[in-house]
């Protein structure tokens, strides 16, 4: 998204037609996903005139940013090297909705390391109001008017590359303590799926939810929101279909009743209305009926969420049966959160060769080859320590634990976890059939490789052992942005 200067984008609002204006508005920001609404110009024309100032002092605004794959907008920014400026335009809104919002707000830009100075403008009373601390307080626009004027504007080109969606989500298992003080917000599609639920909790409706969703689409964060909302009037466990970190502990500390995997055996149900299952899809085939059986018989509703891809198969059959008996209310959560879209993309056409997309730069993402294992383990070993992850299927069959001085990490510890920088080694095992799709005769080491990738965050390493025909293949991908 580009800046724009205020005061010309009113002008050229006053002087051509709305139908021309609404597309000269996303040409101008380069932003085409937000439309704007005639009373929000008129909001933002009441703002403006607050100030008797030349095309200078509107300069450098970003006008209804949204940051990317998340429900976060703002209606004005302006980034300087020394603050930033955010101002929100109302027609109305309360006291309590303005510092609401304005303190959302300064968490969301807090990451950028800069001084934030929060304002709220209310069109239909002509006030500014500021946030100082916590509250808010009426303003005089001449305090905002020197700040605006004082401000060494740091120039960026587009303020998306400021924004990284995963700066902003919070893993409750690996980051919990910003998830029990609530430093986390949801998209409004979990918050959708999350008010039908209580709502069908409440006319009881449905015996059995589940929630699907790829990689990233914030599962886990949506559960134990869930299960942090559900326990202030029930009795609420959460099975967890893998092993116990450090996460579950301290969550365990703040009242959350939570079962691991290994733990399943153990659990009695005699405390428990509602049962939140996490990664469903890891549950045996036989673990999973007698599950549903033993839920069935207490009268416990149970939310399953799990990974359409998952590696028992059968899971999404017994959910169907369910769904078509009147038991079961399903819901897919389709928004890629956790991940950029460039690495999604990627991982998406690394598996599926028809899905890759032809106008994104995969710079994130390194491909080598090599045809010594030793080669290959010794580049690896020097990635670890420059801090790269190493993800394989082979060693997640080989080892059970997480070595911390080999960074290699096990099926176990990839559960619920993301990773900066990761490096995977495809051999020769690994093929694409006729249909573009990535295959390995093994299809359990490729199923833990898809979950084991879908971790990365920022920097990608694939290291091609002894595979000419899938080098080539993946430097049709990468290279396919250049052409």
């Amino acid at each position: 998204m580009h800046s724009i200067n205020l005061l010309a984008h009113l002008q050229t609002r006053e002087t051509t037609s709305q139908e021309d204006f609404a597309l000269y508005a996303k040409i101008e920001c380069q932003s085409f996903g937000k439309v704007t609404k005639p009373w929000e110009e008129e909001d933002l024309a009441s703002f403006c005139h607050l100030f008797k100032r030349g095309y200078l002092f509107y300069e450098n605004w970003f006008y209804n940013f949204k940051i990317e794959q998340i429900s976060k907008e703002f209606d004005l920014l302006r980034i300087g090297k020394d603050y930033i400026i955010n101002v929100e335009l109302k027609h109305d809104a309360t006291i309590e909705k303005i510092t609401k919002q304005l303190l959302q707000n300064r968490y969301y830009l807090a990451f950028l390391q800069t001084p934030i100075h929060s304002f709220t403008y209310i069109a239909k009373t002509n006030q500014l109001y500021s946030l100082s601390d916590d509250h808010v307080e009426v303003c005089d626009p001449g305090i905002l008017e020197t700040l605006i004027t004082r401000q060494r504007i740091r120039h960026v080109r587009d303020l998306n590359t400021l924004f990284r969606p995963d700066l902003f989500l919070v893993n409750p298992l690996v980051e919990t303590e910003k998830f029990l003080k609530a430093q986390y917000f949801l998209t409004d599609q979990q918050k959708m799926i999350e008010n039908e639920i209580v709502k069908y909790l409440e006319e009881e409706t449905y015996h059995f939810f589940a929630i699907s969703g790829d990689y990233g689409t914030g599962k886990t964060l949506l559960l134990y929101d869930l299960a942090r909302l559900l326990m202030k009037e029930h009795q609420v466990t959460v099975l967890h279909c893998a092993k116990a970190n450090q996460g579950i502990a301290r969550l365990k500390q703040d009242g959350y009743q939570i079962y691991c995997l290994n733990e399943l055996h153990t659990m009695s149900f005699t405390q428990t209305k509602i049962l939140i299952v996490d990664e469903a899809q890891r549950l045996s085939n036989k673990n999973r009926l007698d599950l549903i059986n033993t839920l069935n018989q207490k009268g416990i509703i149970g939310i399953f969420a799990y990974d359409p891809h998952g590696y028992f198969s059968d899971l999404k059959q017994d959910f169907t049966f369910l769904e078509d008996n009147g038991e079961l209310h399903s819901f897919n959560l389709t928004h890629r959160i956790r991940t950029n879209k460039v690495m999604a993309n990627f991982i998406s056409a690394l598996f599926d060769q028809k899905r890759y997309n032809h106008t994104l730069n995969y710079s994130p993402v390194h491909m080598v080859h090599m045809t010594a294992r030793n080669d290959a383990q010794s580049y690896t070993r020097y990635l670890s320590s420059l801090g790269y992850v190493e993800i394989s299927g082979d060693h997640l069959e080989d080892h059970y634990f997480y070595d911390e001085e080999k960074n290699i990490i096990t099926q176990e510890d990839i559960i619920g976890k993301d990773f900066e920088k990761v490096v995977v080694t495809l051999d020769e095992h690994y093929y694409y059939d006729e249909e573009g799709r990535l295959r390995r005769d093994d299809e359990h080491s490729l199923y833990v490789l898809y979950q084991g990738i879908t971790r990365v965050r920022s920097s990608l390493m694939i290291i091609v052992l002894n595979n000419q025909p899938l080098f080539q293949k993946g430097l049709a991908i990468l290279g396919e942005a250049y052409e």
